[in-house]
């Protein structure tokens, strides 16, 4: 049974340096924008992007998801730092802002499982920007949601997502062989799966608040601290 949206509500939440907002339909075109950017470096890990070809595609699978019992995606911006340590909570975003998504799939009530999924935009690589991203997310979904198990995927050779997944504690549990095809090219991918249970949780919660630079982070409207 997948948790029903009002079991899983989508909050925003907030970091030190960033802002998670649910995707909506508005956002499309900075998505979509960020995908065209990126398709080189996304493309050789991700069959999205070589079916994603306008912002009008982008938009409906926002709103699909939207929909959806088991899904939450959120797109992460940099706080308007015009504004001080609350900026950008409130008000459109700018575009020249937005990084990327950090996504949360298949979430089973009855299991208290689902899976993290994650991608930034090439001009924001290398700077923490995702591992932030998904410590906000991880301590939503053990916190609140209070889910017992999360896992993620990461192709074998994508050594940026495994090193993210490294930092937040995740233990490497298998291979799963020849398990993804990317669009034009022959060989399937290799994907690493990794999982955190709630005792590595307990474990790493303060590295979360680290990176975060807060321990509630759905707080977020009213503190994101430096501490």
């Amino acid at each position: 049974m997948a948790i029903a949206p009002k079991q899983m509500t989508r909050p925003m939440l907030a970091t030190r340096r960033l802002i998670l907002e649910p995707l909506r339909p508005r956002h499309a075109r900075d998505v979509y924008g960020a995908i065209e950017e990126s398709r080189a470096s996304l493309g050789r890990w991700l069959p999205f992007v070589h079916t994603t070809r306008s912002a009008s595609e982008t938009e409906a699978f926002i709103r699909r998801v939207a929909r959806s019992e088991c899904d939450i995606v959120w797109g992460v911006w940099l706080r308007d730092e015009e504004n001080g340590p609350r900026g950008g909570w409130f008000g459109p975003r700018r575009p020249q802002r937005y990084c990327g998504n950090v996504g949360m799939h298949r979430v089973f009530v009855e299991q208290a499982t689902g899976e993290v999924g994650y991608w930034v935009r090439r001009s924001r690589e290398g700077q923490g920007i995702i591992t932030e991203a998904v410590a906000a997310v991880l301590l939503w979904a053990f916190g609140p949601l209070n889910l017992e198990r999360l896992a993620i995927e990461a192709a074998t050779g994508n050594a940026a997502s495994l090193r993210v997944v490294e930092k937040l504690g995740f233990v490497r549990e298998g291979v799963l062989r020849e398990a993804q095809r990317i669009p034009g090219r022959r060989a399937r991918l290799d994907l690493v799966i990794s999982g955190l249970v709630r005792s590595d949780f307990a474990q790493a919660r303060h590295t979360f608040a680290r990176y975060c630079g807060t321990a509630r982070p759905w707080e977020g409207r009213n503190e994101a601290s430096s501490a």
